[in-house]
């Protein structure tokens, strides 16, 4: 598993074919920590089964994934520790924003002391801390920014996002640039 900060996230000469589409074709990038990077393009061009194939969910046709330059391509998603934002959101609406956020936490059965300390960092860090006590529904701030703050109160080394706003699509992986 996964359990040091990542410095690099390399994508090499990554292809997905389902029987004759080429979903994904020969794709290389490298994001390094702190950099952001965004995948931008119409519906149908890759995005989101190149994000699927870094967090795990789908077996790449060819070519690697690295994490600090170790070779994760064939790990089950569950040994990368990611964080992974889909387009629907998917909160617990019987949930307070801050367990929301502390949910991927309590399911790690980290100690609440320290899971606590966690999700008041991931909320602080998208200016959350108001609502917290607070629904997803009747929160003033957007469920994108709890789902943000999900992702990232687990600290994991990768967060991906998949999301849609009207036409434009936006997809997008980032080592994470919090802790050491």
């Amino acid at each position: 598993m996964l359990t040091e900060r990542a410095h690099t996230l390399h994508v090499r000469s990554l292809s997905k074919h389902y029987g004759p589409v080429r979903a994904v074709d020969d794709v290389s990038f490298t994001v390094r920590r702190g950099d952001f990077l965004t995948l931008l393009g119409p519906s149908g061009s890759g995005k989101t089964t190149i994000l699927m194939a870094i967090a795990g969910f789908i077996e790449p046709t060819a070519g690697d994934i690295l994490v600090d330059d170790r070779v994760i391509t064939h790990l089950p998603p569950e040994s990368r520790n990611f964080g992974m934002v889909f387009q629907g959101y998917a909160l617990f609406p019987h949930l307070s924003v801050a367990d929301n956020v502390g949910f991927p936490l309590d399911v790690r059965r980290i100690p609440r002391s320290e899971a606590s300390a966690r999700v008041r960092q991931a909320l602080d860090l998208v200016h959350l801390t108001g609502p917290a006590t607070g629904f997803p529904s009747s929160s003033r701030a957007a469920s994108s920014s709890v789902w943000r703050s999900r992702a990232r109160s687990s600290f994991n080394p990768i967060y991906c996002c998949s999301t849609s706003r009207s036409r434009r699509s936006i997809r997008s992986c980032a080592p994470s640039s919090s802790g050491s």
